[in-house]
């Protein structure tokens, strides 16, 4: 494992890599709506979760599980949610680095999502 701390259990992986505005590899962030100036991944996302959840999403607790780069991530937060973003694998920390700088309200953790320790009702969307 890289340097990190841990948040209510969890791994929490410190950045490997810088952490401005332009960081990541070129692969992780050209998947990225912001990067392409394409809606693919928010129309994928509203086709997800349908109008009405989609609509609503601001101010809602959502855990997100495997984010990956943060497609849907920084979706999320641009619909106003508060996200916690969960990944197995260290793709968790382009995530952080894709989308956790600008100042949203999101933690990110490398876990297994069999094994959360969040109480029932925590949240008010898991997306899978």
């Amino acid at each position: 494992m890289t340097s990190g701390s841990v948040f209510l259990g969890l791994w929490n992986p410190a950045p490997t890599r810088s952490t401005s505005a332009s960081s990541g590899t070129l692969s992780e962030r050209t998947q990225l709506d912001s990067y392409t100036r394409l809606p693919i991944s928010e129309e994928r996302l509203r086709d997800c979760l349908g109008e009405k959840i989609y609509t609503s999403l601001a101010a809602k607790q959502v855990l997100e599980c495997e984010c990956g780069a943060g497609r849907s991530t920084e979706i999320l937060l641009a619909r106003g949610a508060f996200v916690t973003a969960v990944d197995l694998s260290d793709a968790v920390e382009a995530a952080r680095e894709n989308c956790g700088n600008a100042g949203l309200p999101c933690r990110f953790a490398q876990a297994d999502i069999s094994q959360l320790p969040f109480l029932p009702r925590e949240f008010d969307l898991v997306s899978v």
